[in-house]
């Protein structure tokens, strides 16, 4: 039976684990793309454009881009950050995860 070659699989960045000790496959500073999740509902992208401001200076809210559920339900807020550090990302992190609004950090 012929053996059918596998594709390695790309490093998994687990913003979780972010702690200064822990090895990571990213390079700082570097630009991370990173999704917000939460209800949809009217002012959700505006408080994670606050909350993401208050953190990275160089944040640019016209970069967001919100995609919607299938089911409409939910809605997926992306933009894209550069951060200076492990410690940067995970108070993101951390402060995006803290929002009432937001149900899930990718």
């Amino acid at each position: 039976m012929p053996v059918t070659p596998t594709k390695p699989k790309a490093p998994q960045v687990n913003l979780t684990d972010l702690s200064e000790g822990a090895p990571s496959a990213m390079t700082f500073p570097c630009e991370v793309p990173v999704s917000a999740i939460g209800l949809r509902v009217e002012g959700l992208a505006q408080a994670i454009a606050q909350c993401v401001a208050g953190l990275i200076p160089s944040f640019d809210p016209v970069k967001i881009e919100m995609r919607p559920s299938k089911t409409g339900k939910y809605l997926a807020v992306a933009f894209p950050v550069w951060v200076q550090s492990k410690a940067e990302l995970e108070a993101l992190n951390v402060a995006l995860l803290a929002h009432p609004m937001v149900k899930l950090v990718i």
